[in-house]
């Protein structure tokens, strides 16, 4: 933690804090966080900032450190819901002291803005584009990370009622009929100056509120986003960017974002030929296509690769790449369904020897029907 941080303490009775403090390890652990244990402290780097955890007489002592109130006010949320879910009898009827409590003070979500659909545009057969306009959204602005929370209100509700923050640092939810479901989603373009931002989802019918939400969204449609969250892209020479639906907005943000100098591989997987959607043309980068459906795949530049008929072919196609050994800094980057997710973790972590600073291995779905 530096001097220009800014600093939050609180403290939460468990029943082990031992116990307490292992089962948070390996959550972090498993979602790819750097974990360091020394004796009864524990720091985590998670999101913009990082934990500092102690355990003492029944109780979990929580630093939270990040370099904006809004950070702070981030990671409370985080570690205390955490707790909440994880820990057997916890107390989280705490309360915070430093910063980040203006927001628990007006009870308001960090940066919430409520927000209006405009624009309704289908990229493909799977994928839909809502403009969402709302008033000042500097916040959101590039370079502050390209994540949201989306707010989803019931369907139909013209006037929703929006969670809010307990002086604990956790959300507060409607409940019954008024009740918000919480998503995360990828900025995708942004224009602070004319107040909107673009959201890209995958459509798949309404199996689920955001995609609900989306494939019957018209124009003057109520959500709301709190955030922003993500970290920056890291400074690389060559990247692998790999993605099913669920990161290709992200990827194709980065595309946009990145120099014409840097170099790379992109692989997206889709259902079918008829899925594939216009991407920003980056002369340092070839394509590959990957296609659920068994179809043939195609890449640029007289690269292709054969498509088959399931997700292993689209963690198969990850791992045949070779990353370069002369020198040049690499980052690899990558979204997937869960199980294809700890396919790529164990081959980019033990296989290729990569450390954090050199990949992101994520995922933001479970197909049904896989444990864990």
């Amino acid at each position: 933690m530096t001097s220009t941080e800014l600093h939050a303490t609180t403290q939460v009775r468990v029943p082990d804090p031992a116990a307490a403090m292992d089962l948070l390890c390996d959550f972090y652990r498993e979602h790819d966080c750097d974990v360091q244990q020394n004796g009864e402290i524990t720091v985590i780097a998670a999101g913009p900032g990082t934990f500092r955890l102690g355990t003492g007489d029944q109780k979990l002592g929580i630093t939270v450190a990040a370099p904006t109130d809004t950070g702070v006010s981030q990671l409370q949320t985080n570690i205390i819901t955490l707790i909440d879910r994880m820990v057997p009898g916890a107390d989280v009827n705490c309360r915070w002291q430093g910063a980040g409590r203006g927001r628990a003070a007006n009870g308001k979500l960090p940066n919430f803005r409520e927000l209006t659909v405009g624009n309704v545009t289908d990229l493909g057969p799977d994928m839909r584009r809502l403009r969402l306009h709302g008033d000042d959204l500097s916040p959101y602005r590039a370079g502050s990370g390209i994540h949201v929370r989306l707010l989803v209100p019931p369907q139909g509700e013209t006037m929703p009622q929006w969670p809010g923050l307990g002086e604990n640092g956790m959300l507060v939810w409607p409940t019954g009929e008024n009740r918000v479901e919480q998503r995360t989603y990828t900025i995708r373009r942004i224009n602070v100056d004319e107040g909107w931002m673009d959201i890209d989802f995958v459509l798949h019918g309404d199996n689920g509120p955001a995609s609900r939400f989306a494939g019957h969204a018209a124009p003057g449609q109520l959500v709301g986003v709190t955030g922003p969250i993500g970290n920056d892209l890291p400074d690389a020479d060559w990247y692998l960017f790999a993605a099913d639906e669920t990161g290709i907005p992200a990827v194709c943000h980065y595309l946009e974002a990145l120099p014409t100098d840097k170099t790379g591989q992109v692989i997206f997987e889709v259902s079918g030929p008829g899925a594939k959607i216009d991407i920003p043309a980056h002369p340092g980068f070839e394509t590959v296509w990957v296609f659920r459906d068994g179809t043939s795949a195609g890449g640029s530049a007289g690269h292709g690769q054969s498509g088959r008929a399931n997700r292993a072919d689209f963690a198969t196609a990850v791992c045949d790449v070779a990353l370069p050994d002369d020198g040049r800094r690499i980052f690899c980057w990558t979204a997937s369904e869960q199980a294809v997710h700890r396919q790529l973790q164990q081959h980019f972590r033990k296989e290729c020897g990569l450390g954090r600073d050199q990949c992101l291995v994520m995922t933001f779905w479970r197909a049904e029907g896989q444990d864990g």
